[in-house]
């Protein structure tokens, strides 16, 4: 595990993110946001190291999802929110899983955001 944590780093680091390196077999949707989540998270811990905030990261497309991070300070203190959107059979879906002092206040599961489908046909 310590070394799949140090090849994940390094891919990351090195900026090439964006190849896709096959560990084992196939993961599940599930299994591929905690990868993505994973990363975020030690990149935004390294970030947080340097100067006491984290970094906001603009859309990333990973396997279908977008992946958007937006971090905060408030008086109730500092942390990040991760958005995710993915569409399935036209319909719009957004997550959000937030990190640090404020996590029960905006995490959520997916919802539907847009229902792009037509249920009557144009006459």
């Amino acid at each position: 595990m310590r070394i799949k944590i140090i090849l994940i780093c390094l891919v990351f680091l090195t900026g090439c993110a964006n190849q896709n390196i096959e560990f084992g077999a196939s993961l599940t949707e599930s299994e591929k946001i905690d990868t993505e989540l994973t990363k975020i998270a030690e990149l935004q811990e390294i970030e947080r190291t340097k100067d006491d905030k984290y970094k906001r990261v603009e859309e990333v497309l990973v396997d279908g999802i977008t992946y958007k991070v937006d971090e905060f300070v408030s008086p109730n203190g500092v942390g990040y929110h991760v958005t995710m959107t993915k569409i399935e059979d036209s319909k719009l879906y957004k997550k959000i899983e937030s990190r640090g002092d404020l996590l029960e206040d905006r995490t959520y599961d997916w919802r539907l955001i847009k229902d792009n489908t037509s249920s009557s046909t144009p006459k």
